[in-house]
């Protein structure tokens, strides 16, 4: 429909009872011409608004249309600061934005105008529904964090995009087809309570892939996590790399205090230079096998930086050997992601390998280097 010309459109809306398709054309039509643009006397915006209304009071409410035309005439809901605000205080940070998207992080308390000024500028072009999906997600995250606080243990910043990210991944395991944005509001409630839950628990019957998708999503990082890259900081002169992100050991160490938030922040910065959740909880897994090997071995330094990539790079090599696999260099990652972490010959043993490989001219041994 984007092709359409104006008179097209019109008359595809004027044509037809189905009211996502007239959302879809008045959709159009906004971003030509503005939502006080005329059609049929009547103006875009007091268009959609009787558009939303008929989706959400039918039998069959299609919410999918209703956040489409409540995004496309600009509503905000009030209850956003007080929520922003409640997450903030529980040490949360929130990060609007879509998905593979810019992104923009609120570490302050901030007024409900802006917040959606940031939200349409950031979801709108691309995907409008998400504008208000969004709203609806800090309301049910701020909820969250008062009645169920335990959830949010080892998650930092809250990225919305990604938050639905794994709700749509998830979805799309269990109900192929079927869309985040045509969820009841009470349907992403219970979407976003199960997601949290099944990161604080086993999850036997879902691929292990799915698991590190869902808990790279919510940013989920381990006990202590932030106080084991102080701890490798400590050892490693020359910081930690990932990708083009350096973190020095110095001037960090000496302006910072490993308690201190701003620590975590900087971790969560260099964290957030990686774009997929699974590799992104991969690289967590990385990290806290480095700890660990170098809080065995206390008389072990890296001379270098700590490169990440190398390491994991490293420890699929060593997988794809061990597994004397023929497939492409991306189906061997795939599967490497797909392999648990802590059973025998699973990712944490070709990980603490890696490491190990790195540090041979250190002295370490390789019973030392056995991370189960």
């Amino acid at each position: 429909m984007s092709s359409y010309t104006d008179r097209k459109l019109l008359d595809v809306y004027q044509s037809t009872e189905d009211i996502s398709i007239k959302s879809q054309s008045l959709r159009l039509l906004s971003q030509r011409h503005g939502t006080e643009y005329l059609v049929n006397g009547s103006t875009i915006c007091s268009l959609l608004e009787n558009i939303r209304m008929q989706a959400s009071h039918s039998s069959t409410p299609d919410w999918s249309v209703v956040r489409l035309c409540s995004a496309l005439t600009l509503k905000v809901t009030d209850s956003l600061a007080p929520s922003i605000t409640t997450l903030l205080v529980s040490g949360k940070l929130v990060a609007l934005g879509l998905f593979s998207g810019e992104e923009e992080v609120i570490s302050k308390p901030i007024n409900p105008s802006a917040i959606g000024d940031k939200l349409y500028r950031l979801c709108q072009p691309l995907e409008p529904r998400e504008t208000v999906l969004q709203q609806e997600l800090i309301l049910l995250l701020g909820q969250l964090s008062t009645t169920r606080p335990k959830l949010f243990d080892g998650i930092l910043k809250l990225r919305l995009g990604w938050i639905v990210h794994a709700m749509q991944m998830t979805l799309a395991c269990d109900t192929p087809g079927l869309s985040v944005y045509s969820l009841s509001p009470s349907s992403v409630d219970k979407l976003l309570l199960q997601l949290l839950q099944y990161s604080k628990t086993s999850t036997p019957l879902r691929p292990v892939i799915w698991k590190r998708d869902l808990l790279g999503s919510l940013g989920s990082v381990p006990d202590n996590f932030y106080g084991r890259l102080w701890y490798l900081l400590e050892r490693s002169s020359k910081g930690i790399q990932l990708y083009d992100y350096h973190l020095p050991q110095q001037p960090t160490l000496s302006h910072l205090t490993v308690e201190e938030m701003s620590f975590a922040v900087l971790v969560e910065d260099m964290l957030s230079v990686v774009r997929d959740p699974v590799h992104r909880h991969v690289v967590v897994e990385v990290l806290t096998v480095v700890a660990v090997i170098l809080e065995r071995n206390p008389e072990v330094s890296f001379e270098n930086a700590i490169i990440v990539e190398k390491i994991l790079a490293q420890a699929i090599s060593l997988f794809k050997a061990h597994t004397k696999s023929t497939e492409s260099d991306d189906k061997v990652r795939v599967a490497f992601y797909n392999t648990p972490s802590d059973v025998v010959d699973g990712t944490y043993s070709y990980i603490a390998k890696a490491v190990c490989l790195q540090l041979l001219d250190t002295g370490i041994s390789g019973s030392d280097c056995s991370f189960m």
